[in-house]
């Protein structure tokens, strides 16, 4: 032990407390440490690393909403209306967690031609399909 240990050690009980409990604190702290780090509790939801779903032809009620499942926790809803000249498509990305939560991840639009095909992409999310409009 070196000379300046060996004093704190002799004049201070304290210190010789201290240095025989720190081994056991320290590894206390590590088991704590290892516990909270593998948790596989998980604020995100499970899902896969890129969802591609073509959804094909896709008929449109004007502002009636349509439900699609995209695959795992992943699914969308699409509400289709009118423009000038083509459609607009309003989407809301949604993952749903185990215990049933559903967080929106995001709310793309596009607008198009009727009967053409196109392809959004939001995030990891690529959805595409061919969208009509039903006319009154």
């Amino acid at each position: 032990m070196s000379e300046m240990i060996k004093r704190q050690w002799q004049s201070n009980p304290g210190y010789a407390t201290l240095m025989r409990k720190a081994p056991l604190t320290t590894t206390a702290a590590l088991l704590v440490a290892l516990v909270i780090g593998c948790s596989k509790h998980s604020s995100e939801p499970p899902m896969d690393s890129h969802v591609n779903q073509d959804l094909g032809d896709v008929q449109f009620v004007p502002g009636m909403p349509k439900h699609f499942s995209l695959g795992g926790p992943i699914s969308c809803t699409a509400i289709g209306s009118r423009l000038p000249e083509g459609i607009k498509i309003d989407f809301v990305i949604e993952a749903t967690h185990p215990d049933g939560a559903v967080d929106t991840l995001s709310r793309p639009s596009i607008s198009t031609s009727p009967g053409q095909h196109c392809v959004i992409t939001s995030g990891d999310v690529t959805i595409g399909l061919t969208p009509t409009l039903k006319t009154p």
